[in-house]
């Protein structure tokens, strides 16, 4: 454990090296086992359990349907981050997802100039049809990537607060923007999933979020964060 938290120490350093353009104060949460999850509060119905497992994040999905109707049957937590332009996670993909269903999910809530609710950012994943990473804009709706992820391995989800718009990122590639009109900050970070009839466990690492100044194009430093949350991984799963 302690070379892990090395590592990402040391590797932070690095992006943060790696251009002189690149300014960013970010908060880490390894889950490592020990550590609270008091400050996480249940976003519409609350998930089987949520606990830390073996230095990681798991969440269990379970029915039965809640009779509040469909949209409390999406279970999930969510964390208040503060006014954050940037957000990663790292998310399990597991190849035992193949219903046709929404599996695990990283959500933000984005706020204009006024701290009003401006957009809902989204990256989950979705089965059916071999599987695919799907990003939700407010405006048009989804959008869905069958590629770029990997199966029954984490995968590092983000999302960037650019001069476009919010900025969706998977395993380091800009796959997406959401062009809203005004967004300026994130307010919280939610992680769920929908119960569609299935039981299912979703594991998340290496939770980041914070402040990050970097001139377009940004694909260089999230590329370089996402590299870190792996890389991380790697080291704890050795």
């Amino acid at each position: 454990m302690k070379n892990n938290k090395m590592l990402k120490m040391a590797l932070a350093s690095i992006v943060l090296s790696v251009s002189s353009y690149v300014n960013a104060s970010l908060i880490t949460t390894t889950f490592d086992n020990g550590d609270s999850l008091n400050n996480w509060s249940v976003d519409r119905a609350a998930p089987s359990s949520f606990d830390i497992v073996n230095n990681e994040l798991v969440m269990n999905i379970a029915g039965p349907l809640n009779p509040n109707g469909g949209f409390y049957d999406t279970q999930g937590m969510k964390l208040d981050i503060g006014e954050s332009t940037f957000m990663s996670i790292d998310m399990f993909i597991d190849s035992a997802w193949s219903n046709d269903e929404r599996y695990g999910g990283f959500w933000s809530t984005a706020y204009d100039g006024t701290d009003a609710i401006s957009a809902y950012p989204i990256l989950e994943f979705q089965g059916g049809n071999g599987g695919s990473v799907a990003a939700y804009d407010s405006n048009i709706g989804w959008a869905h990537f069958s590629s770029l992820f990997n199966f029954d391995a984490f995968n590092t989800f983000a999302f960037e607060i650019t001069g476009s718009g919010v900025e969706y990122f998977i395993n380091g590639t800009s796959v997406y923007t959401d062009s809203v009109s005004d967004v300026s900050y994130f307010g919280e970070v939610i992680l769920n999933a929908k119960y569609e009839g299935s039981d299912f466990a979703v594991r998340y690492d290496n939770l980041t979020y914070g402040s990050v100044d970097v001139p377009e194009p940004s694909t260089l430093a999230i590329f370089a964060l996402g590299i870190m949350g792996l890389a991380s991984r790697r080291v704890k799963k050795q």
